[in-house]
């Protein structure tokens, strides 16, 4: 049987991430949580340790939302995640939701063995380049995300870069989909270059969004990416075409017909959703992903 660790980086929504949580318990399932120090919850932290038990492990991260800081968080949680000893980690956050039942989950794995589940966005590949090739030196600032000042100031200095010609020389810089499925073999791969790779992302403006692309394509494991530069190719089911400023669509109950028709096929993940706005679709997610499978003798 093949142990998968689900690392969960969230900061709000506690009840929709112990729903998350809860439906992803099972004998060879683990947990990585990674919460960001700013918004810690000890109730939260003991009620989740009661849901999955000695299978968790809890973390606070330090994370400046669009910064450097968010590629080492995901590293600082990849090595809580190794000691569980997985054969598939999957990164997601604390607004996803599944779109298969646990079981469908193993039965995937099983088939598409070995593969990398990493989406690569072909149209945005020379926005990595901004992102990543200057120096973002005020993202690292706690107030960067809503300050409209320190933006500014960001945005100009990386305008006077561009004039005198100064920059880091990277090359072949990939963006996509800060969220993924990879398997041992890689994510040990890149945890013997945790060092190089938080600095080579550290002073990058979401950098998240380009260091697991560019780091794949530059290693053995390039040639496991599966349907590389398919929007489905990270299995996450999410909705640019309707986004919010720098954030994808938030699903409500009016898409659910939508969302229940994609059960089981090429998403394990659709995101996102936010309690706040919408509670009924996600209870309605797990009822129906519920009740698809109860015929069988199975449950989420």
């Amino acid at each position: 049987m093949m142990k998968h660790v689900f690392m969960i980086m969230f900061h709000n929504n506690f009840w929709q991430l112990k729903k998350l949580v809860h439906s992803l318990v099972a004998e060879n399932h683990y947990f990585v949580l990674g919460i960001d120090k700013r918004a810690n919850n000890y109730q939260l932290q003991d009620s989740i340790l009661n849901i999955a038990g000695k299978q968790t492990v809890y973390l606070e991260l330090k994370i400046n939302w669009g910064g450097g800081t968010q590629v080492s968080a995901t590293l600082q949680m990849m090595r809580q995640a190794q000691k569980f000893k997985p054969d598939y980690i999957h990164f997601l956050t604390g607004s996803d939701v599944p779109m298969m039942s646990r079981y469908v989950i193993e039965e995937f794995f099983e088939e598409h063995k070995g593969y990398e589940f990493i989406e690569f966005e072909k149209i945005n590949y020379d926005f990595a380049y901004y992102k990543c090739n200057y120096w973002h030196l005020f993202v690292e600032n706690q107030w960067y995300r809503n300050n409209y000042l320190l933006k500014v100031l960001n945005h100009s200095f990386v305008r006077l870069q561009k004039v005198i010609v100064i920059n880091r020389k990277r090359k072949d810089l990939y963006h996509g989909s800060a969220y993924f499925s990879i398997t041992k073999e890689f994510m040990e791969y890149l945890l013997e270059r945790e060092r190089e790779i938080k600095k080579m992302y550290r002073y990058t403006l979401g950098g998240d969004e380009v260091w697991i692309q560019t780091e794949v394509a530059a290693s053995p494991y390039k040639f496991n990416v599966y349907e590389k530069e398919q929007p489905w190719g990270n299995l996450r089911y999410i909705d640019w075409t309707r986004r919010k400023a720098n954030s994808p669509y938030t699903f409500v109950i009016n898409d659910l017909k939508d969302l229940t028709e994609n059960f089981n096929t090429r998403y394990l993940f659709a995101r996102k959703f936010d309690e706040t706005e919408d509670k009924e679709v996600i209870i309605k997610i797990y009822n129906a992903l519920y009740d698809k499978y109860k015929e069988s003798g199975y449950s989420i």
